[in-house]
């Protein structure tokens, strides 16, 4: 999935299949946006059809109140 890591970002949980492949932090560490970056992957997949869930947790990130969590592609290779 390609998407920016915002300066509001937050934590988004995706699921493969079913099942929590992992937690994205979009966090930027920086006080502005920054687009077109990888923010999850998975490679050595079966051949056939698969699911992908995102979950945004909508938590406050540390100190600061991001929670946003945004997607621009998905890039799928065989």
């Amino acid at each position: 999935m390609v998407g920016p890591y915002l300066a509001a970002g937050g934590k988004a949980d995706v699921y493969l299949d079913g099942r929590l492949d992992r937690t994205v932090d979009v966090n930027s560490d920086e006080k502005v946006n920054k687009g077109g970056d990888s923010v999850w992957h998975a490679f050595g997949l079966k051949r056939g059809p698969h699911t992908v869930r995102v979950v945004v947790r909508g938590e406050p990130y540390g100190d600061r109140a991001g929670t946003e969590v945004a997607l621009e592609d998905l890039v799928v290779f065989r």
